[in-house]
């Protein structure tokens, strides 16, 4: 279950010498994901601290649930398909989208989503760094 593995990676925080610790370090919001496209998109399995400045959820708000807690209203659905279409044959998608605050507030970010792939070349999951873009939407 992801509540499981997010734990194991959240209790990895504190050791100085893994990816986690080094996602953690960072000033950028970051959140990992499973590989598993359901209908609302993978689940989450880790936030750092950043993501949680950013916005203003708790990991244990949202591990185990689906990027869909944070979609702001007026995301495009187009815009959705183009990264799923990109990261399910394996690419990188960087681009500029709002997402919803846990208080209500829209939020422009600019964000990158990359495959992770296990030791088999297979697709495990998908890492997610995001950072605030105030006129990432702001009319020309």
């Amino acid at each position: 279950p992801p509540h499981r593995v997010s734990r194991a990676m959240t209790d990895r925080r504190s050791e100085p010498d893994t990816p986690i610790a080094w996602l953690a370090a960072l000033s950028a919001a970051v959140w990992v994901t499973d590989a598993q496209f359901e209908r609302a998109g993978p689940r989450i399995r880790y936030v750092n601290a950043a993501f949680e400045r950013l916005l203003g959820y708790t990991a244990d708000e949202v591990v185990g649930t689906t990027p869909q807690i944070f979609r702001h209203v007026q995301a495009k659905p187009d815009d959705f398909e183009a990264m799923r279409a990109t990261l399910e044959v394996g690419g990188s998608w960087h681009g500029c989208m709002t997402h919803t605050r846990k208080d209500g507030s829209a939020l422009d970010v600019a964000w990158t989503v990359s495959p992770v792939r296990g030791t088999a070349g297979r697709i495990t999951g998908y890492v997610a760094i995001q950072a605030d873009a105030p006129s990432a939407h702001a009319p020309a």
